[in-house]
């Protein structure tokens, strides 16, 4: 059982880990562009503050369907959101977690 605890705990470091990578890409893309969280909000249909929390790492975006959005509107290739999940090594925690 205890090492059902270290999987959670290794799953939510990974968690929080990807919603950082992925809320400061956002904010340096968006910073590139000029764009204030503002216009960013407005162009997903969010609050400003949903928004502001997907840049903290608060919170993660909705769905693959919103993060393609959010690619489209700070033109970025979805491939960039893919290399954010392989960098915050979700892809090893996964291997590892069903091969043990």
């Amino acid at each position: 059982m205890q090492e059902v605890g270290v999987i959670e705990k290794e799953r939510l470091r990974m968690e929080k880990n990807i919603k950082i990578c992925v809320g400061q890409e956002m904010k340096k893309a968006r910073i590139l562009r000029g764009f204030t969280q503002q216009v960013m909000a407005d162009l997903l249909n969010i609050s400003v503050s949903y928004y502001s929390d997907i840049e903290t790492g608060e919170k993660l975006p909705l769905n693959m369907e919103f993060i393609d959005k959010m690619y489209l509107c700070l033109n970025l290739d979805i491939l960039g959101y893919l290399h954010v999940l392989w960098a915050s090594e979700i892809y090893t925690w996964g291997s590892k977690s069903l091969r043990k």
